[in-house]
């Protein structure tokens, strides 16, 4: 079960627990589904579980999954299993590089690589949607957020004010 979100959030901090998360997960099942047959999934794994308990480099796994995952945003979303399978692709992309689906992309059932493109969606619409957002607007949008989860009220007049242009 999820923990609770901290009520002392750094800016972006939601926003990167809420990628992580979701990243944690797809390594997580990743690794359950490869075990030992894929000595770089628990590398991989590893070395995220590092960054993002690291307060500094909470940024770090969006911005390199998005680097690396961006250009091949289409045939993510198209579900073109040539990203996993073909030359370019998965194969260029530094942690998914790593872990080889390209070797075990036959051994996986219908239903698991459903998941796997479900999950490679989801992570690309956070992903773009974090980074689109500039962060004042999001450290502001996170404000308002942690002070619903305090009990606190929206203030309308703070709410529009936030996305008033500077006079």
């Amino acid at each position: 079960m999820s923990a609770l979100v901290p009520l002392s959030v750094a800016p972006g901090g939601m926003t990167y627990a809420a990628f992580n998360s979701l990243l944690d997960v797809f390594l997580s099942e990743l690794c359950t589904i490869l075990g030992d047959s894929e000595p770089g999934m628990r590398d991989v794994y590893a070395a995220f579980k590092l960054m993002t308990n690291d307060t500094a480099k909470q940024k770090m796994p969006m911005e390199m999954f998005m680097t690396g995952v961006s250009p091949h945003a289409e045939v993510i979303r198209n579900k073109d299993e040539t990203f996993i399978t073909g030359a370019g692709g998965a194969n260029q992309v530094a942690f998914l590089k790593s872990i080889h689906l390209d070797r075990h992309w036959d051994e996986f059932d219908p239903g698991q690589k459903d998941a796997m493109w479900q999950f490679l969606n989801q992570l690309l619409f956070l992903g773009t949607m974090f980074m689109a957002i500039p962060e004042p607007a999001m450290a502001a949008v996170e404000r308002v957020a942690i002070n619903l989860l305090q009990g606190g009220d929206i203030d309308p007049s703070a709410l529009l004010a936030m996305f008033d242009a500077p006079k």
